[in-house]
């Protein structure tokens, strides 16, 4: 992430990433910035919802050929 400083005292700040990501709940994000942003909303909600962690570059994919990562689950 880039911030920017011009005139005033309040920065803006860009992403320098725009590649998609995928994150542990199966989701893809638009970018780690995103995915990042969304582990900070999920700690200040106060619920207790779990980190998103990166699990790899690229949009989620699942299907026949790809391995798929599971956190949580467990066989009985």
């Amino acid at each position: 992430m880039t911030c920017e400083y011009r005139s005033s005292t309040r920065g803006t700040c860009v992403c320098d990433s725009q590649e998609p990501v995928c994150g542990s709940d199966g989701r893809t994000y638009p970018s780690v910035c995103r995915l990042k942003a969304e582990n900070r909303r999920a700690e200040m909600s106060g619920i207790g919802l779990p980190a998103v962690i990166f699990i790899q570059r690229g949009p989620c994919e699942t299907g026949e050929g790809r391995k798929t990562v599971c956190f949580g689950v467990h066989n009985t």
